[in-house]
């Protein structure tokens, strides 16, 4: 819940706005004359590697950044660009980082955090960008923003799916599927099975 008090707010507001892939999505906007940003920090400094991602929808503003610490570290950062729908800046010390389009003009955006042994690492911050390459100088009218929902923090080798939270961590069971209906496979061995699936 982006409007609880452990998101830290500067220079915007944040209210909730319908949902998105059924979950509550928040309206996040840049105050006049001001750039915004939200971010949460008190994870973990254990040298792991961290994932962070949040599912985004344009809102008015063109490209907002996505961080692991401060935005005065450009090491930290990376910015997404709704127009071209792609990552047009990555800061060093990002491990990595990815888009995937969810359709309806939903993005998911996954970034990395390779070594989490400081505080400016192991934050989770959304903001606005002018342009491409900068970040944190957007200049706010209070209107226009974007529309963001489930951030998620997990460690690990990769990220996974969203898992739902209400205040505490929780450890993910395994994804499962299965095929209800089986009467029109074939019973003459060895035979090939093709499926297709999402990451997300």
């Amino acid at each position: 819940d982006f409007t609880n008090s452990y998101w830290s707010k500067s220079n915007s507001t944040i209210v909730e706005s319908g949902t998105i892939l059924g979950q509550t999505s928040y309206n996040f906007v840049s105050n006049v004359g001001v750039s915004g940003r939200v971010s949460k920090s008190g994870f973990p400094q254990d040298g792991q590697e961290y994932h962070k991602s949040v599912y985004v929808k344009y809102n008015g503003v063109r490209f907002v950044y996505f961080g692991n610490g401060n935005p005065s570290n450009s090491f930290e950062v990376i910015v997404f660009d709704f127009t071209t729908e792609s990552i047009t800046y990555e800061g060093s010390r990002i491990g990595r980082s990815s888009v995937t389009d969810m359709g309806n003009g939903i993005f998911r955006i996954v970034w990395t955090t390779p070594n989490s042994n400081s505080t400016a690492k192991n934050r989770f911050t959304i903001g606005f960008s002018s342009s491409a390459t900068t970040f944190n100088d957007y200049v706010g009218d209070g209107v226009q923003g974007v529309l963001i929902t489930s951030p998620q923090y997990e460690q690990g080798s990769f990220e996974t799916s969203y898992i739902p939270t209400s205040g505490t961590s929780v450890t993910r069971v395994a994804d499962t599927c299965e095929l209800i209906n089986n009467t029109t496979l074939p019973t003459d061995y060895p035979f090939a099975l093709y499926f297709e699936a999402d990451n997300n």
